[in-house]
């Protein structure tokens, strides 16, 4: 049994985050806003796909064991993506800038899976 969870971005929830934190600053530039919204979106992707990948080739081996030794070692796998608000939070709980190259950087937990095996 796998157990896939779709990481969902919520836009809206973004986008009004993003516009208060920019707010926040000195010198609010719409430019810098809408290049830091895609940003976040797409390393919200490149996470997403790295899962997706990852899981894809264990779900391959677990077949692959099943054909040879009629046992499957996996018995279910969850993944998950940070939430962007998550994300945006623990930024600034640790007072890093708002912005993926320091989530990159910093932030370890912003993709994970459990393999849960039997």
């Amino acid at each position: 049994m796998y157990v896939d969870r779709k990481p969902s971005i919520d836009i809206l929830d973004l986008k009004e985050s993003m516009a208060n934190r920019i707010k926040e600053r000195e010198h609010f530039n719409s430019l810098e806003y809408f290049d830091q919204l895609i940003d976040f979106v797409e390393l919200n992707h490149i996470y997403s796909s790295a899962l997706e990948e990852v899981t894809t080739k264990l779900k391959i081996l677990d077949d692959e064991f099943q054909v040879i030794h009629k046992h499957n070692p996996i018995h279910h796998m969850e993944s998950r993506v940070k939430g962007t608000q998550s994300l945006l939070s623990k930024l600034e709980r640790k007072v890093l800038d708002i912005d993926v190259a320091s989530a990159n950087k910093n932030i370890l937990d912003i993709a994970g899976m459990s393999v849960i095996c039997n």
